[in-house]
């Protein structure tokens, strides 16, 4: 890897934690009662449905106890329900409810709102092979095949 391609690769990191701190600063979030963590965990709900406690942890890297704790809060506020696994009775699994499903799109909606002129700008090939090139590093970096990381 060449110096600038380094450069350029550390100047994409730095600007998605700084757009991922300004989203965990941002009241929005707080005035719904997720953290960041939640919303992240009720986003992964919403693209794959019945993961367990174990499998969400292993996604974001906590662990199941950590996991569990974000679950927890989720599903006292109606966000998300836990269900006894039939193939693996120890194991839980973690349902996004209507609530969660209504809340997510309620950020998202201001996501959207927040972020619209920049958004507006790039086109939608752009974001969807920025959105690949991002998860192409993050199971690089992780060393996970695209099948674990999706499980």
């Amino acid at each position: 890897m060449s110096k600038s391609t380094t450069n350029d690769f550390a100047r994409i990191i730095v600007n998605a934690f700084s757009l991922q701190s300004a989203i965990t600063s941002n009241q929005m979030l707080a005035d719904k009662g997720l953290t960041t963590a939640g919303w992240l965990v009720l986003r992964r709900l919403s693209n794959k449905e019945d993961l367990s406690v174990a499998a969400l942890g292993r996604a974001f890297s906590l662990t199941r106890q950590r996991m569990f704790q974000i679950v927890n809060r989720l599903a006292e506020k109606g966000y998300v329900e836990l269900q006894i696994n039939e193939e693996e009775k120890r194991a839980r699994k973690v349902l996004l409810t209507a609530d969660g499903r209504e809340v997510l799109k309620a950020v998202e909606k201001e996501l959207t709102a927040l972020l619209g002129d920049a958004l507006s700008e790039m086109p939608e090939k752009s974001m969807d092979k920025s959105a690949r090139m991002l998860r192409k590093l993050t199971l690089a970096i992780s060393g996970e095949t695209a099948e674990k990381a999706d499980a």
